[in-house]
């Protein structure tokens, strides 16, 4: 599978960020870099698809504490979109799970945003609410 980290914007506080493939030591820098510019450009409400991210090893879990840590340091929020099992498998066995918010959705993760800040404004999802342009 292909590596790829993408992005859109749902409004001017909240990202999502798309990963593709395998997320290890080699290709996380690449997701930090990604989630690191949303934030720093005033998304404090990321959403990370992982929908389509194969595997995830200890250092891209690393990756999306530090960027938790950041967005909260905004007082924002992350969420994680997975139902990929092995990615599932390392949140569990890590005891990530218990950190960082997972939604099996895109729609669940926004729901799961408009909780933490009530009242948020987003472009809209595609009919299916799943579907996002990514630039």
């Amino acid at each position: 599978m292909d590596f790829s980290v993408s992005y859109a914007h749902l409004s001017d506080e909240v990202a999502v960020v798309r990963v593709v493939g395998t997320v290890d030591v080699h290709r996380a820098p690449r997701v930090r870099e990604v989630l690191t510019g949303r934030v720093d450009h005033g998304r404090s409400l990321v959403i990370v698809d992982m929908r389509q991210t194969a595997s995830l090893d200890a250092t891209g879990l690393g990756v999306l504490v530090g960027c938790q840590k950041r967005v909260r340091a905004r007082r924002g929020a992350l969420v994680v979109v997975t139902r990929q099992e092995g990615v599932l498998r390392q949140f569990r066995s890590t005891g990530m799970a218990r950190v960082l918010p997972v939604r099996p959705t895109v729609a669940q993760a926004v729901a799961e945003l408009a909780r933490v800040r009530p009242g948020i404004l987003l472009h809209p999802l595609d009919p299916d609410g799943e579907s996002v342009q990514i630039l």
